[in-house]
This record gives structure tokens, C-alpha cells and sequence, in this order.
């Protein structure tokens, strides 16, 4: 089977609507021999952050000289992107390879992400990981990640979003992501308010320990963190100290509570060259993007184009179930102009729908790639242009804008 023909035949698999579940996964990864029993992880869950965590961890890991499995999603490119050891991706061949492995084994209503999953977790069991950084996709007790027992858990913040599965309230939506709560395993959260105790009331019922991100501030010379001065991260934006202090906690606990042996010097060169790309990222000197998905990304993503004084042009995509009228209010409040296009998703909300909420002087161009074009003649010599929303909409310019610079 070729590489073009697996992905079209597992994108299928993506249609229809989400079935949260975790039956069809443990049943599969009994059959392929539970390659996850033997697996050291450390399993993040969040709102916002939580990728940009799993960056943190997977290169402080990688400098302390361990052998580390990454598996986060959606890709923004290329579907080997999701899984990785060390510093390769995932090849054609392995995928291909391993899904003809599972597919004899699968019962045939296993979802996108379940397979993907498995896929991953066999990739790591057969690489030898020393230690697997694993990202939640969606809320986290019923997210098929969910069959790792981690040495480690780490919850991010938390925000109202994907309500048709996760709750309508912050705490509903809290109580599903502490549902990777493991017994006896200690969690980190930077969560506050409502979210924090209904995480704390989850933990204490598994006699899980939960612990805060280490205090941190900026520092004349870069972020102070714990007993870490003056370090310099390696993703911008000033709330990416939050998440790295998020990280340094749980790379603490690893060293007091497990055979994890991580020295200083790996925290400090990890945090430094840790890389996550399409988070407030400049491509050439006239475009940044940033995937700011939801409403709280969208705040962030404010507050960091404040502090660029210069006036912006703004592709915007979203996808359904997020707080759209917010999120484009938001947007507006930073753009001279928003040009609203389609991400490449069958959740994506039609340009013509985001335009009802949009306060600023709006153009609708449905291709993302004429969407790109229509906002580089109408930029003025000095503005910049942000494209900006859904994953699935930064994904769609990462590989031509870097061609292009």
C-alpha cells in the first residue's frame, strides 16, 4: 500500500462525529500486545499549552541524553509530524508498515485518532523510548491516549471549548481533562478557580498529589523559574513562561520520584532550543502566524500584537464549537482588515457565518491560498500580515511560506 492511498483511506476515518470511547482502543492494543504497559510517559492535557509543554519536556529530555518519543496532533503539514523519536519524524515506511500490522487486528469502527494512537505507542515500544511525551487530543478521560499510565500527568489551563463533548461549564470541563489522572501518580497543573478544584476533587479520590508550576518571573535577562535564573526559552510570547514553568515542575518530580536523572544544564539548553513551530512565528520579516484556536488563544495572541506597532491585515479561519463571536471581536480589536477563509476541515465555520460577528472591515476569500495572496496586495509597505485561527488553517501555509522566504 502506498503512503497517498493509507492516509486517504485513515482520513476516512475522521468523518462523521467524534466517538469518545475506550473500549475499541484497549481492545486493539490487547490484541498488538499492550506495547503502552511498558511505556515511561508523561501525559499532557489542557486547554491551551499543552503542545508547547510537550516541547519544553521532549527537548529538556533530549538534552539530558535520554532516547524520547513525541506524539501530539493535529500535524500542520504532514501527518508524520504527529509522531516522532528524538529528531526524526515517523517515515512513509514505518506508517505504512505498522498500519498493515494493525488493520488485521482492527475491528473496523476504530477512529482516526485511535489508530493514530496505537500507531504511536507501537512506534515508541518498538524504537526502545527511554521516555514518551504524550499529548492529549481531545478532553482526556475518554481521549484514547488515555490507556497510558504516565509517571507524570500534567494539566495545563483551562478554557470553554469543544462543549458537545467536554461540559459547558469550566468545571465539567476540567473534571474531563483530570480524567488522566492516574492513582498515585502526581499531577501538575497550572489551572486556577473552578478548574483547579474540580481537578483537585478528581485527585483526591486516585490519592494523586497535585502540585503547581514552579513560581516564575521575568527577569532582566531572559525568565527566572524555581531555582533557574535568567533562562532563555526558545518560544516567544511572555505566556510561554507559564507553560515552561509547567514543565520544569514535572522534570523536577521526575527527578525526585523516578530513576529520571535530568542535570541543570539540560533544563536551562532544553528550554532554549525547544521549538514548536506555527506559535507566534515570524515568517520573513512581513508574516507571522500563530494558532491561536479558541478563545484563549486568541487573548494571547492580543496581548503579544500589542506590542507590535505596526498596523496588520489578519487571515482568520475557525473551526465550529469555539467561542466565534468572542474569538473575532478579539481579533478584530488588533487588525485593519480580517480576510476570513475556509481551514481544511470538515468543522471549519464558512467565512460567510464568521462574518456576521466581524467588526472590522472584512473580506471574504474562501481558499486559504487566495486568502494569502488577497492579503499580500493589500497590505501597505510596513503592515504586517497574521494568519491566524485554526491548526488546520496554519498548516495550510507553513511549507509554502517557508519555501518562499
Amino acid at each position: 500500500m502506498r503512503i497517498d492511498a493509507l492516509l486517504a483511506e485513515l482520513y476516512t476515518k475522521q468523518a462523521g462525529p467524534f466517538r469518545l470511547n475506550l473500549s475499541r482502543i484497549r481492545k486493539l492494543a490487547a490484541k498488538l500486545g499492550n506495547p503502552e504497559k511498558n511505556l515511561k510517559a508523561i501525559h499532557v492535557a489542557g486547554s491551551n499549552g499543552k503542545g508547547s509543554t510537550c516541547a519544553f519536556l521532549f527537548s529538556v529530555l533530549r538534552e539530558a541524553g535520554y532516547r524520547v518519543g513525541l506524539y501530539t496532533s493535529p500535524h500542520l503539514r504532514h501527518f508524520n509530524e504527529r509522531i516522532r523519536v528524538d529528531d526524526a519524524f515517523i517515515s512513509d515506511g514505518d506508517i505504512v508498515r505498522l498500519y498493515k500490522r494493525m488493520k488485521g487486528m482492527m475491528g473496523g469502527d476504530e477512529t482516526f485518532f485511535e489508530i493514530t494512537t496505537m500507531m504511536a505507542l507501537l512506534y515508541f515500544a518498538e524504537k526502545s523510548v527511554d521516555i514518551a511525551v504524550v499529548e492529549v487530543g481531545l478532553g482526556g478521560r475518554l481521549d484514547a491516549t488515555n490507556i497510558v499510565t504516565p509517571l507524570v500527568s500534567a494539566i495545563t489551563n483551562i478554557s470553554i471549548e469543544h462543549t458537545g463533548f467536554l461540559g459547558d461549564t469550566i468545571g465539567q470541563i476540567a473534571k474531563e481533562k483530570a480524567g488522566i489522572i492516574k492513582k498515585g501518580v502526581p499531577v501538575v497543573t497550572s489551572a486556577t478557580g473552578t478548574a483547579l478544584s474540580a481537578i483537585k476533587k478528581v485527585a483526591g479520590r486516585k490519592h494523586a498529589p497535585v502540585h503547581a508550576p514552579l513560581p516564575w518571573r521575568k527577569a532582566a535577562q531572559g525568565v527566572s523559574i524555581g531555582q533557574y535564573r535568567n533562562l532563555v526559552l526558545g518560544l516567544k510570547g511572555d505566556h510561554q513562561a507559564g507553560n515552561a514553568a509547567v514543565a520544569v515542575r514535572v522534570i523536577s518530580l521526575l527527578q525526585s520520584g523516578s530513576s529520571v536523572a535530568i542535570p541543570g544544564r539540560a533544563v536551562r539548553a532544553g528550554l532554549k532550543n525547544a521549538c514548536w513551530p506555527g506559535r507566534l512565528e515570524f515568517v520573513g520579516k512581513s508574516i507571522l502566524i500563530d494558532c491561536a484556536h479558541n478563545r484563549a488563544g486568541m487573548d494571547v495572541l492580543e496581548k503579544e500584537l500589542r506590542k507590535i506597532r505596526r498596523k496588520k491585515v489578519m487571515v482568520i479561519g475557525i473551526l465550529e464549537d469555539k467561542d466565534i463571536g468572542n474569538m473575532m471581536a478579539t481579533a478584530g480589536r488588533n487588525a485593519r482588515l480580517l480576510i476570513l477563509t475556509t481551514p481544511n476541515s470538515g468543522r471549519a465555520v464558512p467565512p460567510e457565518e464568521l462574518a456576521q460577528y466581524a467588526r472590522k472591515p472584512c473580506l471574504i476569500v474562501p481558499d486559504p491560498q487566495d486568502a494569502l495572496r488577497e492579503a499580500r496586495r493589500l497590505a501597505k509597505k510596513g503592515e504586517l500580515i497574521v494568519i491566524t485561527g485554526s491548526i488546520y488553517l496554519v498548516g495550510e501555509y507553513v511549507d509554502p511560506l517557508h519555501r518562499r522566504q
